[in-house]
This record gives C-alpha cells, structure tokens and sequence, in this order.
C-alpha cells in the first residue's frame, strides 16, 4: 500500500453549490447552531481553475461548528455561467457522485421537527438500526440545491464525551453510492492509501419496514447493502463512505459532478505536498480536472491546490497550506 495516506489528512470542508449562498447559510445556522467564519467573493483564479468562463463569477459563506478544527460547510453562488443539478430528483440507489454528509446530533426527534419546519425532507423518518457493532437513529435529510445530510444519533456503544454534539455537530463523513464496490475500493485503498476500517455486507434490517435510505420496505430486509468506510489513518473524522445497494439499479451522475453544477460538489483534503501527489495521482490514471494552481483560501491563507476524480465521479480538491 502506498503511503500517501500518511501526507493526506481526512476532508477538512465541504463544498456546496447552490442557488443563494445567504439564504442557505442563514437556513444551516438557525438549524446547526454553526457560526460563519467568512463570506465574500469566490476568487477568480478557482473559477478559471473550475474550467468556467470568465463572465462566471461567486460568493461565499464558511460556516463551521463552533468548537471544531474541521467539517466545515463551504456554500458556493455563481452566476453568469449554466447549472444545472449534480443529483436531479434523486432516489438514494442513484449512483455517481457524493450523496450526502454526515453529523452527529443531540436529540434526534427535537433536530427532525426543527429540519421539517424548515422544509428539510427525507426518505424516511428517524430509523434505529445496526451497522457493525454501532446502534445509531439515523435520518436522512434533504434541503434546497440537492443537499442531503444525514442526522445521526449514537445509540451505543456511547460517543466520548469529547464527541457528543450540544446540537450539530461538524461534518465527520460523507457517502456515495457506487455502481462497482470493487473499483471505488481500490482507488481509495491502493490508489490514495486510505486506511479500511469497516467493510460489511448485509441487509440493512432483520424485517421488512422503514429504513433511513428509503429502500422499499418489502426488499430491506431481503437485498444486501454493502458499506465500507475509509479515511487516511483510519479516522472517523473526515472518512469516506461507500455504499453498494446489491440488486437496486437506477440513474448514474458521474457525468454531472462537476462545477458549476448545483449540490453537494466536493470534499477538500488537507496534504503535506500538493504537486507530488497531483504528479502520483496522473501516473496513476486519475483524472486531474486542474492541475496544481495556487489560490486564495480564505479565511485560512494562500493554498496550492488541485482536483482528482473518483472513479464514479466524486470531485476531491487536495490543498497544502502556503
């Protein structure tokens, strides 16, 4: 296994782009309880590194949970350009992409009634079920511009105290729904050298009935769900999610995970060195949307920073601090 797992740490932000930056960071701070570290223009030189003609132009809102380093929310506007979304009128089997991201909450019937008066919908309501040795309520919600976060409450073992959450936490993992679990495994496993530490292959529920990713409640029980999760260190924070919905077929978005397509766009990776790994990645066959390019990181500094692909589309920028 390589060890450039070692030089990438596990995704510091989020990048969502969507319709109207203000109103979406003023609906995740009233719901979260998240502060906003920044707001301002989107720089040029990330626009003409997203390949966007120059008539494009942003702004953008950081919000952060108000004790964490990382799992920041990074809210994207753009104009003057053509969107249209990453994920259209999705069913959760859909593959390609990034499908949602996840917190960890307090109270998941109070957080449920708070989304649902703020329009946040889902497949389902709060279902409790079991993945590994963990119990967890989990409820997937889906808000404006094709953002889906899923609201997870530990059940048991117990989170450490360091870990519970007052109200929302900060981002720790983000899913997709690949087509071929096999390829995605290896490309963050052999290729970045992501560490492994869950891989199982199972019906999601023991009985037929309501489960958190809206699977017809008479094939739960009977089709099984395979689930790996990876991070560089093998670190819940900022993990990787994969999930492979054994005998569901539906559409395939790769093509459409890309700016300036509206949702959930990326995840941005902290690295030691961004030119050595952009130069190991396209030896690899990785395809490397931009190429190392240095850019205003606000509120955090000047970064080199570059894109890669996963093999069903999701979009990864790689950035090292200047």
């Amino acid at each position: 296994m390589p060890e450039v797992s070692r030089v990438i740490e596990g995704f510091s932000e989020s990048v969502v782009i969507v319709r109207d930056a203000r109103s979406a960071a003023d609906n995740w701070l009233q719901l979260s309880g998240w502060a906003e570290r920044h707001q301002g223009a989107v720089p040029g030189s990330l626009l003409r590194a997203w390949g966007l003609a120059d008539t494009c132009a942003g702004r953008e809102v950081v919000l952060q949970q108000q004790d964490a380093v990382a799992g920041r929310l990074r809210l994207i506007e753009l104009a003057g350009c053509e969107q249209e979304d990453i994920r259209p009128n999705p069913q959760t089997w859909d593959c390609g992409a990034l499908l949602d991201l996840n917190v960890r909450v307090a109270d998941m019937g109070q957080r449920q009634r708070e989304f649902r008066a703020a329009n946040w919908r889902g497949p389902s309501d709060p279902v409790a079920w079991r993945f590994g040795e963990v119990k967890v309520s989990e409820w997937l919600a889906m808000g404006e511009d094709g953002l889906a976060v899923a609201l997870i409450e530990r059940l048991s073992p117990p989170l450490p105290d360091d870990q519970l959450p007052d109200s929302v936490g900060p981002v720790f993992n983000s899913s997709q729904v690949v087509a071929d679990m096999a390829v995605s495994l290896a490309f963050y496993e052999q290729v970045l050298g992501f560490d492994k530490f869950l891989h199982i292959r199972q019906p999601l529920l023991d009985a037929p009935g309501e489960n958190p990713l809206g699977i017809p409640h008479n094939l739960v029980s009977e089709l099984d769900v395979e689930i790996a999760i990876l991070s560089p260190g093998g670190s819940m924070d900022g993990s990787v999610e994969l999930i492979k919905m054994h005998g569901l077929e539906g559409r395939q978005f790769a093509a459409r995970s890309r700016p300036p397509n509206l949702g959930l766009l990326g995840l941005r990776f902290p690295v030691q060195d961004a030119a050595a790994l952009a130069q190991r990645l396209a030896g690899e066959g990785v395809e490397i949307p931009f190429a190392p390019t240095t850019l205003a990181f606000a509120p955090y500094g000047s970064v080199l920073m570059f894109a890669a692909r996963a093999p069903e589309g999701a979009w990864l920028e790689f950035y090292q601090l200047l």
